[in-house]
């Protein structure tokens, strides 16, 4: 699915009609999918279920998607850590409290060490789509389309157009000055 839609791109562009409807929604999936790739995260909201970490002897894990909306559980060495054992950040920082929270368990406030000895279940992403990733997706579907129109080349269809339109390198300087304060980097970075 895009990150906008044929009417989005149909009023921001100011087209009178549909006439170039066929053409721009394959521009569009694939520049969605570029920005995607380029900015190494979904735009879209996503439930993560188990996702496993080392735990390092720290109180401190980032999660691997950003912005976190809620920690729905948190598990080290298969024991269900208490909510109130635990505050979360929308960066995804997730940060362990120095408090006994299981009557088998005391962690004194430390992720132990061990190899995917930590399982997270949250929600991350967005609501909807930031406006400025949306005006990035349009500017870049319009490039590649205005591009495609002086060599020749438009997009005829939805697979033509994803193989015509993918390079990250073919974005313009503008596009990719929206898109890099959503770049995702860190730790467990896809």
């Amino acid at each position: 699915m895009g990150l906008i839609t044929w009417s989005y791109y149909k009023t921001w562009a100011e087209l009178p009609d549909d006439g170039l409807k066929t053409v721009i929604e394959p521009i569009i999936e694939a520049a969605s999918a570029a920005i995607v790739r380029y900015c190494r995260r979904s735009f879209t909201a996503v439930t993560v279920t188990g996702e496993t970490y080392d735990g390092d002897g720290t109180a401190v894990l980032w999660l691997r998607q950003t912005p976190v909306l809620a920690v729905s559980a948190v598990r080290i060495e298969g024991e269900t850590v208490d909510a109130g054992a635990y505050v979360w950040k929308s960066n995804g920082r997730l940060v362990l409290l120095d408090t006994v929270h299981n009557i088998r368990l005391v962690w004194s406030g430390v992720f132990p060490t061990g190899t995917q000895n930590v399982a997270v279940d949250y929600s991350a992403g967005y609501a909807a789509v930031p406006a400025d990733i949306q005006l990035a997706c349009a500017e870049l579907a319009a490039y590649w389309y205005n591009r495609g129109r002086q060599t020749g080349i438009a997009a005829k269809s939805t697979k033509a157009g994803s193989q015509q339109y993918t390079a990250e390198e073919d974005m313009p300087f503008i596009v990719r000055m929206k898109l890099n304060p959503y770049f995702r980097v860190g730790p467990g970075v896809v």
